[in-house]
């Protein structure tokens, strides 16, 4: 491990010359052997682009991982669009009550009011069926 070490810290001796001063030693950079796939992993884990001349055609563009919000926010929409194709009437009051909902989307860690945006973006029913207080049934 000491070997390592020592010749890990020769390696990039003064390579912040390189980045900083843009002065580079040719002999020092030929000595120092890169992997791709150790740059590639060391991109994705520092969320840095990767550099372009080794990875031509996918740009640089950094990959950021979802907050937990959007991925809560993305269950809580697939778990209310199963329950709309199994019962149409649901209403999304009803669906941010419901224990699928709170449990498997995370919705409990939520307000009703951000999971009612959230659950009226994917709502399927047309415009004149979910606006307003639902009607009451007509007595003939």
């Amino acid at each position: 491990m000491a070997d390592y070490t020592r010749e890990h810290r020769e390696a990039v001796a003064d390579l912040e010359i390189c980045v900083d001063k843009r002065e580079f030693d040719r002999q020092k950079l030929d000595s120092v052997y890169v992997s791709i796939f150790a740059l590639e992993k060391f991109c994705t884990d520092h969320y840095l682009p990767k550099p372009a001349f080794w990875f031509p055609g996918e740009g640089g563009a950094i990959v950021v991982p979802p907050r937990r919000e959007q991925i809560d926010k993305q269950v809580c929409q697939g778990i209310a669009r199963t329950l709309w194709d199994q019962d149409p009437t649901f209403t999304i009051k009803a669906l941010t009550q419901h224990p699928a909902i709170l449990r498997n989307g995370n919705g409990g860690l939520y307000s009703s009011k951000t999971l009612h945006a959230w659950l009226s973006e994917v709502d399927p029913r047309s415009i004149e069926d979910n606006t307003g207080r639902p009607r009451k049934p007509s007595q003939g």
